[in-house]
């Protein structure tokens, strides 16, 4: 249990890199969606592919996957630049997966991932990506293998063919082999299929061995969901593919998604010297006094998760009596920290690696929210917020040589 303390080996910020690319004069038109199959959002007026990047998970894009039960949903962004644009998680914010039965795959190229498959899923068979809140990773298909496949077999059979979609990418593992395998068609329970994908070989396995899909998350339960991979820093093309964890969406269950963030984590310290100020701010509450001397406080806003109109992220409470009061808030105070942890060597030519780098420019203080954890080992749901520097300026003291203190001001954004 985390009691809400910071602990562990550090802190983590999750920032978004997309939306500072917009900060910065990128249009938002780099950032595309793919109609793959006969999806479309159930809502066109107010749902569009910028309700995934507004970064508002309050706000979330309606999907009709009950009734394109088998398409694949596609995302791509082009972030313009070849290199120094590191890239190591995903967040899915504010979404109802578990329930629609959709799974996520990342991917990257160096032309547009606009189309099935298409581009590097992150990590590999031997370094899989990292699911750190609400998911499971190289979900299992529910089908294995109906015969023995050889090195050089194609067209493979599988016990249950309606547990696979065409363009998704399935991983046979037998003892210490390991195989990614593209579909290519499916007919009855015969899947055809490319051999030897993303950086596998070709190899034998025997009938019954079981098949997962290749790095894609699939969510516990509804929520949010984040998950870490091996940096990337030199793919200009990146899309999100949302496929069926189940071979079909749920025939009831249209899938609804808050917000997308794809960007790069920052660990800082909490040694040797951090003092925490963590509690919660009652907004909305107005007091007036009657002509008699009497007090009348009208409570406008008690709590910030009061039904799932009003949601707020990492934090959920169906019980009355326990709901969260008003605005959660981290003040946090460095009184020493080496300087090199927080600046880079030459402020003229910002370099990966220090606060000020990689945390305070892209956020730009106050201007863009991120995600916030109090333990950058933690799974916990609580340890997460979704929040904003609650600061109009970053300073720091020299206090001696090489050891600098600073303060972070971090307040809930709903």
């Amino acid at each position: 249990m985390s009691y809400s303390r910071a602990h562990g080996t550090g802190l983590r910020v999750f920032i978004d890199a997309m939306n500072w690319l917009f900060s910065r004069g990128v249009a938002r038109t780099e950032w595309v969606d793919h109609n793959t199959g006969s999806w479309s959002y159930n809502s066109a007026a107010k749902d569009n592919k910028y309700t995934l990047i507004d970064m508002n998970p309050l706000k979330q894009a309606s999907f009709n996957t009950s009734a394109s039960q088998q398409g694949h949903i596609m995302h791509g962004m082009d972030f313009q630049v070849t290199s120094n644009m590191p890239l190591n998680f995903l967040a899915i914010m504010n979404h109802n997966a578990y329930e629609a039965e959709a799974c996520f795959r990342l991917a990257y190229d160096s032309v547009g991932v606009n189309v099935p498959g298409a581009g590097t899923t992150i990590g590999s068979a031997a370094s899989p990506p990292v699911t750190v809140l609400n998911g499971t990773l190289n979900p299992a298909s529910g089908a294995t293998l109906a015969e023995g496949v050889d090195f050089s077999e194609t067209e493979i059979d599988v016990s249950d063919g309606t547990k696979f979609t065409v363009g998704e990418y399935i991983l046979i593992t037998y003892i210490a082999a390991k195989e990614v395998m593209k579909v290519l068609s499916i007919a009855a329970n015969t899947l055809t299929v490319l051999r030897g994908q993303q950086g596998t070989g070709s190899t034998g396995f025997p009938s019954g061995t079981g098949i997962s899909r290749y790095n894609v998350v699939y969510p516990a339960e509804n929520g949010d969901t984040i998950i870490i991979f091996d940096e990337v820093d030199n793919a200009r093309y990146w899309g999100i593919e949302v496929i069926p964890a189940d071979g079909a969406y749920h025939f009831i269950a249209d899938l609804t998604i808050g917000a997308y963030l794809i960007g790069k984590y920052h660990d800082f310290t909490i040694a040797p010297d951090l003092s925490v100020n963590h509690g919660f701010i009652q907004e909305g509450v107005k007091t007036r006094k009657t002509p008699a001397g009497r007090q009348l406080t009208f409570a406008h806003n008690l709590s910030n998760n009061d039904s799932t109109d009003e949601y707020s992220p990492f934090r959920s409470n169906d019980d009355y009596f326990r709901r969260m009061i008003g605005k959660e808030f981290w003040n946090l105070t460095w009184k020493g920290d080496e300087d090199t942890n927080i600046y880079p060597s030459d402020t003229s030519t910002p370099s990966s690696g220090s606060l000020l780098g990689d945390f305070i420019h892209h956020v730009s203080i106050n201007f863009l929210p991120f995600i916030f954890c109090s333990d950058n080992d933690s799974t916990l749901k609580g340890d997460y917020l979704w929040g904003i520097l609650d600061q109009d300026s970053f300073e720091t003291m020299q206090k001696a040589w090489q050891w600098c203190g600073f303060k972070l001001k971090i307040i809930q954004k709903f």
